[in-house]
């Protein structure tokens, strides 16, 4: 998946999209995706297209094929293209973010949450200890099982 610059996306490149970035700042992110300086009025290649390819992974298959069919007739810039996929960004990962605002404030939750996991984890995980033991015909004294 292309970074921000075109490049492969990865945080040691500086170049991702942040999942819980405000929007405000996600936007400015998508907005500033690297495209090449095809004038409005040319048709643009999606293939090879940074937006696109992330309008891609949002994007229903129908919209897709609108946004593939309008990239290939020409006539629309790539602002149009980065403001949807801002929009897509949003409307995936905004309610994850509104989320975490919430979980933020109230840790004793969280820390809750996760000490019911790793109970129900360790119960999981003894029973299938027990079996690979018995397969295994490795025998557990008592006091230690």
């Amino acid at each position: 998946m292309p970074g921000i610059d075109g490049e492969k996306m990865s945080k040691s490149y500086g170049n991702t999209l942040d999942l819980f970035d405000d929007p405000k700042s996600a936007k400015k992110r998508i907005m500033s995706i690297k495209t090449d300086s095809t004038p409005v009025e040319e048709p643009k290649n999606p293939a090879t297209c940074n937006v696109f390819a992330l309008l891609r992974l949002f994007a229903t298959a129908a919209e897709t094929a609108e946004w593939d069919a309008r990239y290939r007739k020409g006539g629309m810039g790539y602002g149009d293209a980065k403001k949807r996929v801002a929009e897509l960004f949003e409307e995936k990962f905004g309610p994850a973010r509104q989320r975490r605002r919430i979980l933020e404030t109230d840790p004793t939750l969280v820390e809750d949450v996760l000490a019911a996991g790793g109970k129900k984890a360790r119960t999981v995980a003894k029973g299938v200890m027990a079996s690979v033991r018995d397969a295994c015909g490795i025998v557990i004294s008592r006091s230690r099982a």
